[in-house]
């Protein structure tokens, strides 16, 4: 009779404390994120990006106050914003299921290129500094303000912005693996708001006349490093792994109770 010995197929000692999250400790995690490349570069692009734009939202009201609308409609413009987050949220996983599963990098491109696109629009129909204007134009725009266009850029901003901000999270926890998501998750959001801040003190500097190009400067930087950003697939790779030997200790212990009850038939006939 023969026995298959199973022990290979069982993850080492190495394998299974090493990269459990864990078993990493706080201090060692923070020293994998910020010695990473690959952090560092998502960080700098989700903090450029993200905050940036979360810093201009809370700025519209009053810049459309400036373009002589009501404080109301500025309000509800930024309300929009925030509210066609949702959608953004809502059409992530079904991206990610079709067509961009396992492609975070050319995910990021396509959305923050129409974020680019999105905010030169805006540039066009928001406050500018007068040097920009002709000294004809009754209005402090490039273009006359148009309302409807300022609605359709926010909501669209909003959109691709909120697509792309969950699947941060996921990509810092391929990319730091083993540390553990909360820890990997908390720098994305630690990025995000010392942006967001450095942002808001940038825009109460420049005041509104510069606030949409400034926004646009930080998009299209964060949009720039995106070429530079390796993204691997540490912790899905280890995963798939884990589950491949699950399934074949499940296929050697369905053979062995196989040959174990062919082997008492066996005994029984004998017995006869």
């Amino acid at each position: 009779m023969c026995f298959i010995d199973s022990s290979n197929l069982r993850p080492s000692a190495s394998l299974t404390t090493e990269t459990k999250p864990d078993s990493i400790s706080f201090l060692k995690s923070l020293q994998i994120i910020f010695t990473s490349p690959q952090m560092i570069m998502l960080l700098l692009f989700c903090g450029l990006s993200v905050g940036g734009i979360q810093a201009y939202n809370n700025n519209v009201t009053y810049m459309m106050t400036v373009l002589e609308f009501k404080q109301s409609i500025g309000g509800l413009v930024s309300s929009f914003a925030t509210t066609s987050a949702v959608v953004g949220a809502v059409l992530l996983p079904l991206a990610q299921k079709t067509c961009f599963k396992k492609k975070d990098k050319f995910f990021y491109l396509i959305v923050f290129i129409i974020c680019d696109v999105v905010y030169t629009l805006l540039l066009l129909t928001m406050p500018v500094p007068e040097s920009w204007i002709k000294k004809k134009h009754e209005y402090q725009s490039i273009i006359k303000p148009s309302l409807p266009l300022i609605f359709i850029t926010s909501i669209f901003a909003g959109i691709f912005v909120c697509m792309s901000y969950p699947l941060f999270f996921e990509t810092a926890a391929e990319i730091s693996f083993p540390v553990n998501e909360i820890v990997s998750g908390a720098s994305i959001t630690l990025a995000t708001t010392v942006t967001y801040f450095v942002a808001l003190l940038t825009f109460s500097a420049v005041k509104a006349e510069y606030t949409t190009l400034v926004a646009l400067c930080l998009c299209v930087l964060g949009s720039i490093l995106i070429p530079f950003l390796k993204v691997s697939y540490k912790r899905s790779e280890m995963e798939d792994l884990e589950r491949e030997k699950e399934s074949d200790q499940k296929q050697i212990q369905e053979s062995q109770r196989g040959q174990k009850s062919m082997y008492g038939y066996s005994q029984a006939k004998i017995d006869e």
